[in-house]
């Protein structure tokens, strides 16, 4: 019996066969690379990435008439000049705070007070 001819020999259906596959693989092969070349430039990012901390902003006094606004936005330097402020008052002390200070005073806070309510004659 004779073989039909269909006009296709083996060997160009061989190498289409590899074509349609060497295709396929760079499509995935594409895609694989990008995905890996990402990470690992964010490995590298954040392995070499200066701390930068978190942003504290300082703010410029506001003056209005005889008064002084002053804003903070770090607990720390609010409760340092809290703390100089009680302990250089000559008349009184008034104390204003939408939180709590006990955290970042550690135990100043109120020995402060005290001793500047026995400098001023004040009864406990």
């Amino acid at each position: 019996m004779a073989t039909q001819r269909t006009g296709v020999s083996d060997r160009s259906r061989r190498s289409t066969l590899g074509l349609v596959l060497r295709g396929g693989g760079l499509l995935v092969a594409i895609p694989a690379g990008t995905a890996a070349a990402v990470v690992m430039g964010t490995a590298w990012r954040r392995r070499h990435r200066q701390f930068q901390g978190f942003p504290h902003p300082a703010y410029p006094p506001v003056h209005g008439g005889a008064n002084t606004i002053q804003l903070y936005s770090y607990g720390r330097d609010l409760y340092a000049v809290m703390l100089d402020a009680i302990d250089t008052a000559q008349e009184s002390v008034y104390l204003e705070s939408f939180l709590s200070p006990t955290p970042c005073l550690k135990g100043r806070g109120l020995p402060s007070l005290t001793s500047r309510a026995d400098a001023f004659g004040l009864p406990r």
